[in-house]
């Protein structure tokens, strides 16, 4: 009997360890360009933690929004609220933790049949100190809640809220919500600007969508030398 437990505890002691295992997942393949999908981690192994995994390999192509966690005795689990930020074929790349990689994910991202987003200035191509006005136009053949965007912010414009603007085009299948937002802009100092907006919320039978704004791109060039600071520029 002692002998038998002996050996018992020797051939226990042998074998190697079970090797850690991160697995992923998204809970959907496909997704309209702002709506959320969730990748859910699974750590396998004894004293394994996701408090300290590293998800920003993930900013290339998604807005982390939201993160949940919980574990067991030997699993731990997370659940990531991603927001995609293009369209196109996205890849979730592999996260790590120890000695243990989960395998890279994709995801196909399409636009929204019915929605159209456009940013633009107007004009697009002025000279230091004059004027532009930076026009956001949302344009929604549903039903959905929009919030009041942040201000966008730069450094090399100044930026100042005109207000905003709602009210309905076409009718039956052709019916359409506009929305639009207006800032006036200022060009401070010469050089290509491209404006990166805040992300948009919006809201559907309940359920919180963000959308990426595209870049919104002015030309500004300098004034002559010879021209001085207090003279005005219409």
């Amino acid at each position: 009997m002692v002998r038998s437990t002996l050996t018992w505890l020797l051939l226990s002691l042998a074998l190697p360890a079970q090797a850690a295992q991160l697995i992923a997942s998204l809970d959907s393949k496909q997704s309209h360009l702002g709506q959320p999908v969730v990748l859910h981690l699974e750590a396998r192994g004894k004293n394994l933690s996701l408090e300290d995994i590293d998800l920003s390999p993930l900013a290339a192509d998604f807005e982390v929004f939201s993160i949940t966690r919980s574990s067991t005795n030997d699993r731990a689990q997370l659940d990531a609220t991603l927001y995609p930020l293009r369209t196109g074929t996205l890849t979730v790349p592999a996260v790590a933790l120890k000695d243990a990689h989960s395998k890279a994910l994709t995801l196909e991202v399409t636009d929204d049949p019915d929605l159209s987003l456009s940013v633009r200035f107007t004009p697009d191509s002025l000279f230091e100190r004059q004027r532009s006005t930076l026009l956001v136009s949302l344009r929604d053949k549903a039903d959905r809640q929009w919030s009041s965007p942040k201000a966008p912010e730069s450094p090399d414009l100044l930026l100042l809220p005109l207000g905003e603007r709602l009210f309905e085009e076409g009718s039956g299948a052709e019916h359409v919500n506009v929305h639009e937002l207006r800032w006036e802009a200022l060009a401070l100092r010469a050089g290509h600007q491209a404006l990166k907006l805040p992300m948009l919320d919006v809201y559907q039978l309940g359920r919180r969508l963000r959308l990426p704004l595209p870049i919104a791109h002015l030309e500004v060039r300098a004034l002559p030398s010879y021209l001085p600071v207090a003279v005005p520029v219409g």
